[in-house]
């Protein structure tokens, strides 16, 4: 049970923190004279806790490819 949850909290603390890094780079690169606000980079934060959670859940990525 402690290793299920430790288990879930790692996973989504790895996919949001990632999450942000990547949005921020992408963000960044794209328009660099624009600053990101406290706003966007929780948006994208959710984002990667969204997806990071339901695959330390359920096993199952969002983005897999299920039609062979």
């Amino acid at each position: 049970m402690v290793f299920k949850i430790l288990n879930v909290a790692a996973i989504t603390g790895f996919s949001t923190s990632s999450a942000i890094l990547l949005g921020y780079i992408v963000t960044s690169a794209s328009s660099p004279e624009v600053n990101l606000d406290w706003r966007d980079i929780a948006a994208i934060g959710s984002i990667g806790t969204i997806l990071g959670a339901h695959y330390s859940i359920t096993g199952f990525s969002w983005f897999n490819n299920r039609y062979y």
